[in-house]
């Protein structure tokens, strides 16, 4: 045998160990790859289910302190007729509370459609105005005296 030919017989298959094994480390790659891109995905539904059910939970919370509130004020209301409160309330639920089913829970008259559809546009362009002061930084108190 020449020592040549079996020098480069053997230095092949070294050659394809070599190619092969750099294949099998790029399928490797790609399977890992593969699988975070799986477990990336899988946390991200994870992530977006728990600020869903935060979500939930902080309306829910807002919801029973609305009730919480409102209760407090018309329990108060009704027992001091002639209270600060009771007059604020009174006026506030008057200019704010405009649809006619809204204002019967409240004994109020309904309103005829040129002032609801008045108060509508005023109500909403207070809304814009508080937004746009918002936005520069200030704070409107939009229910003062």
């Amino acid at each position: 045998m020449n020592p040549e030919t079996t020098d480069t017989a053997q230095a092949e298959p070294t050659g394809n160990s070599d190619k092969s094994r750099r294949l099998s480390l790029q399928e490797q790659k790609n399977l890992l790859e593969e699988r975070h891109k799986k477990e990336l995905a899988q946390l991200k539904a994870k992530i977006k289910a728990e600020e869903q059910r935060e979500k939930i939970k902080d309306r829910k919370n807002d919801a029973r302190r609305k009730i919480i509130a409102g209760a407090l004020v018309l329990h108060h209301m009704d027992k001091n007729t002639s209270s600060e409160v009771h007059q604020v309330m009174t006026r506030l639920l008057n200019e704010y509370v405009v649809k006619d089913t809204e204002r019967a829970l409240f004994d109020l008259p309904p309103l005829s459609p040129d002032e609801q559809s008045q108060r509508l546009n005023r109500h909403a362009k207070e809304r814009k105005k508080e937004s746009a002061h918002a936005d520069a930084g200030f704070e409107v108190q939009r229910y003062e005296k």
